[in-house]
């Protein structure tokens, strides 16, 4: 049985009242540790945030909404992005001059006030980073040594990294983005392969799996 992401399958922007938004919250944030069931294509933006402590502008918004589609109020993403550029050289001041304008327009405070949602997989995949950019999927962009380390990196079993990396190879990327969804979750075991639409459904569907399996291990411990 093939299993579709279909919840938040519009590629590229629609209005959030169309689906549930998650519950990521700001304090997650906090640690350096990007948290646990974020597709690999956030896992790879975020780590180049937190090393570099800025993103240009295709990464940022890739991120952004990605993150604003898992929860993050509007107040949080300002407060989280100010701090992430301020580690590195970006006054506070200077921030909301540059970029605080284009994160409350994300949410439909500025401009056209039209609230935007995470971007689909089809736009990430059809969008090319130039130099100095991060943003577009990995298993397209990434070289297959750095793909496979990546997928090791993010809990990818052994045996699962070689059949994810051929479906790259063969430009299946949303079925090898499914099939890592498939080795780094407990899911159904009907699903013979899953193909993702779009990040944000992979990571709060995540999240709501990894719940579960906690809840469950709480009833039956003794």
């Amino acid at each position: 049985i093939q299993n579709h992401f279909y919840a938040i399958a519009a590629e590229g922007h629609a209005k959030t009242s169309t689906f549930a938004r998650g519950d990521l919250k700001r304090a997650e944030l906090h640690a350096g540790d990007v948290p646990a069931g974020m597709p690999l294509c956030m896992v790879n933006l975020m780590n180049k945030l937190k090393d570099s402590h800025h993103l240009k502008h295709g990464g940022r918004m890739q991120l952004g909404l990605f993150l604003k589609s898992c929860g993050l109020t509007m107040e949080e993403s300002l407060s989280f992005w100010r701090d992430e550029f301020q580690k590195g050289s970006v006054a506070s001041d200077r921030f909301d001059k540059q970029y605080a304008y284009s994160i409350r327009h994300t949410y439909g405070k500025e401009g056209r006030r039209k609230e935007l949602s995470c971007y689909g997989c089809m736009k990430i995949i059809n969008t090319t980073p130039g130099p100095g950019e991060h943003h577009g999927c990995p298993y397209k962009e990434f070289s297959e040594p750095r793909l496979k380390q990546s997928l090791s990196a993010i809990g990818v079993p052994a045996a699962e990294v070689a059949p994810i990396v051929s479906l790259a190879k063969e430009n299946h990327y949303q079925l090898a983005c499914g099939r890592t969804f498939m080795a780094t979750n407990r899911t159904d075991p009907s699903e013979s392969s899953i193909v993702v639409t779009n990040p944000a459904e992979y990571f709060n569907r995540a999240r709501m799996l990894r719940r579960e399996e906690a809840t469950t291990a709480m009833d039956v411990d003794p």
